[in-house]
């Protein structure tokens, strides 16, 4: 079965959607954690590149011809949560039919996001 013309930007603007509100959540942790916790120096590294995905994914919705929702006042709850949805949408994105260009930068993307992850988790671990 093949995926119609527009699933691959339905699945573009749920991603748009998943990194937006954790950019939201990323916002809100620096905001409430002290300075000196290795988590909120972190979510400070992080944060600059997850802003700097969803300016990319918004590009890229415009330059295939589509409108990307306004950005919402969604927020996740947690941070492991956020980072799960986001992972899930990179990976539901990955799996329509994508061009070329869009493929190379949401994989870039998503293996900056997985080794995120991965240092939120160690992180989270020694807290």
């Amino acid at each position: 079965m093949r995926d119609s013309k527009t699933e691959p930007i339905e699945r573009l603007v749920k991603l748009v959607e998943a990194v937006n509100s954790m950019t939201k959540t990323f916002a809100i942790t620096i905001a409430t954690t002290d300075d000196d916790v290795p988590l909120r120096r972190f979510v400070e590294k992080i944060h600059v590149d997850v802003r700097q995905f969803e300016f990319e994914l918004r590009t890229e919705l415009r330059r295939l011809g589509a409108e990307p929702a306004p950005p919402g006042n969604e927020t996740t709850t947690s941070l492991r949560g956020g980072f799960q949805l986001m992972i899930d949408s990179y990976k539901q994105a990955l799996l329509t039919n994508l061009t070329a260009h869009t493929r190379a930068m949401i994989n870039r993307q998503f293996e900056a996001v997985q080794r995120a992850y991965q240092e939120f988790s160690t992180i989270s671990q020694a807290a």
